[in-house]
């Protein structure tokens, strides 16, 4: 079974179309709308529905989405905005739904920043109560009668492409950046310096392994870099980028142009780590066999590893860099997963099926359609612009 990562009008499905302004400051319209669609799919998975003299039968598997959208979706009270801004003996819900993660009793503290093998947090995963108050309409439409059913483990999922593409990885591109800047052999100020880079990336990009960024600006909005008291974060919205921009990186750090240090040292091994990782995972399947989680665990691992001692490096040296957020540990949760999925099961279940890359860019195909619709039936019109737009793309057209 493959990912699914073709065009997206030919391997997604359109829920609804409906404008922000009637959900957006209204909770209940939200949640009633997660009603309505769980219900439908209770309907496909125990009524099924006919074609072509055959009844066919959906099952939904779980819900996925960034983690703003799992807190609203899911009703989570442990989730990434509760993360500590300040050290203290002050109760902590935690930050993850899986696990109690960044929680604290007041005496007892389960950092989410520990990216060992054997974190504190792996230990509560089995015991952690349920991460909401309020039973998600969505999970409660689904219509499973028995309690035990309704679990967050078995239906919430979390994207391992926003929570790494859209976070932890841009985060760690604008530290590497931040970092090499002064380690160049040639140096300059800071604007020469990033031209540098540019043109190395434009000489790379035009090689047969190169690739095009969607964002190529390299300024210091592009990587943050406002001062040693901030933290590099990448500026780019298309998170596809940050992919190009490891790529890059890899070759960069594979010439002679700066000076080596431990921290570069532990650049390089980063950034091969992870490279590896996701690029195994992208030319899998939905199944992974043993080796290849194993494989692409340990890839991770060892990143994650790396990030957690360069954080440390610089952190010495009075730098923030390659900050700990909460995307980092949901980002630890799967690479730790395929490595314990692999010694028990023959298969384990890619992470990347569950990442919304396409469904994103369904999104926004569906959104520029209803900009060019009319106000008084835009839901209506919009909807079927959509459907002739997928029927296209079926045709082949």
């Amino acid at each position: 079974m493959g990912l699914n990562v073709g065009n997206s009008l030919t391997s997604r499905f359109l829920h609804i179309a409906v404008p922000c302004k009637l959900y957006k400051h209204n909770e209940n319209v939200w949640h009633a709308l997660a009603s309505r669609i769980g219900h439908a799919y209770w309907k496909l998975a125990h009524e099924g529905f006919e074609y072509n003299g055959q009844t066919w039968y959906a099952c939904c598997v779980g819900l996925t989405g960034d983690a703003p959208y799992l807190s609203k979706a899911g009703c989570l009270e442990r989730n990434y905005a509760r993360v500590s801004k300040t050290t203290g003996a002050r109760a902590k819900a935690g930050i993850c739904f899986e696990c109690m993660a960044g929680s604290s009793d007041g005496t007892t503290e389960i950092p989410f920043e520990d990216l060992s093998f054997k974190p504190k947090w792996r230990e509560t995963e089995s015991w952690a109560p349920l991460p909401w108050k309020r039973d998600p309409p969505f999970l409660t439409a689904l219509q499973d009668l028995r309690p035990e059913m309704l679990q967050y483990d078995s239906q919430l999922k979390d994207d391992i492409w926003h929570n790494f593409h859209g976070g932890m990885g841009k985060l760690f591109v604008a530290s590497c950046v931040a970092e090499l800047l002064p380690a160049l052999r040639e140096q300059g100020k800071v604007d020469e310096n990033l031209e540098a880079l540019h043109e190395h990336y434009c000489a790379w990009s035009r090689s047969p392994a190169g690739l095009r960024l969607h964002y190529s600006k390299f300024d210091k909005d592009t990587f943050g870099l406002g001062s040693n008291m901030t933290c590099p974060t990448g500026a780019w919205n298309k998170f596809a980028d940050t992919r190009v921009f490891l790529a890059w990186l890899e070759s960069f750090l594979a010439s002679d142009k700066f000076v080596p240090s431990a921290i570069t040292d532990e650049m390089v091994r980063a950034t091969k780590e992870i490279n590896r990782c996701f690029s195994l995972l992208y030319r899998s399947g939905v199944w992974l066999t043993k080796t290849e989680a194993s494989t692409a665990g340990n890839h991770g691992m060892q990143f994650l590893h790396s990030y957690a001692r360069l954080a440390h490096y610089t952190l010495q040296q009075s730098r923030i860099r390659f900050a700990m957020v909460p995307k980092v540990h949901f980002t630890h949760h799967p690479m730790l997963g395929m490595l314990e999925s692999a010694a028990k099961r023959t298969w384990t279940v890619n992470p990347l099926t569950f990442s919304v890359q396409l469904d994103e860019d369904l999104v926004g195909q569906v959104s520029r359609s209803s900009r060019r619709v009319g106000s008084v039936k835009q839901m209506e019109r919009t909807i079927g612009r959509w459907k002739i737009a997928a029927w296209l793309a079926m045709e082949g057209h």
